[in-house]
């Protein structure tokens, strides 16, 4: 088990941050993943709003469970996002991205996190 004070202490952590875009060829295929039609005006679909920032801060998932500590499927979840887009987001324009740990929690039974 890891030590609490070792959990709490990643709040305020922050990414390192960085700049991106989503290519088209990566936003053709996550549209066709969802099995919906391509949107118009080269937006970008909302499924990449789960890993884009991810990437855009400069970590990864796995960097994010090793971070927590944790093995394996199930063992740690993100609890949400708190994202400010001004607009929608378009294909091969380069977008700059800040994040931070925000919030950690710890109950006795489990330590829940929330990157």
């Amino acid at each position: 088990m890891v030590p609490v004070d070792e959990i709490l202490e990643l709040k305020g952590l922050k990414f390192p941050g960085g700049s991106m875009k989503v290519e088209h060829w990566e936003n053709w295929l996550l549209t066709d993943c969802t099995g919906s039609a391509q949107l118009p005006s080269n937006i970008v679909h909302p499924i990449a709003l789960f890993h884009i920032p991810i990437q855009g801060v400069g970590t990864s998932i796995a960097e994010l469970f090793a971070l927590g500590q944790v093995e394996g499927a199930g063992s740690v979840g993100l609890e949400g996002y708190d994202w400010e887009y001004f607009s929608l987001l378009h294909e091969d324009v380069e977008y700059r991205f800040e994040g931070q740990v925000i919030e950690v929690e710890a109950s006795p039974k489990q330590i829940r996190r929330s990157f």
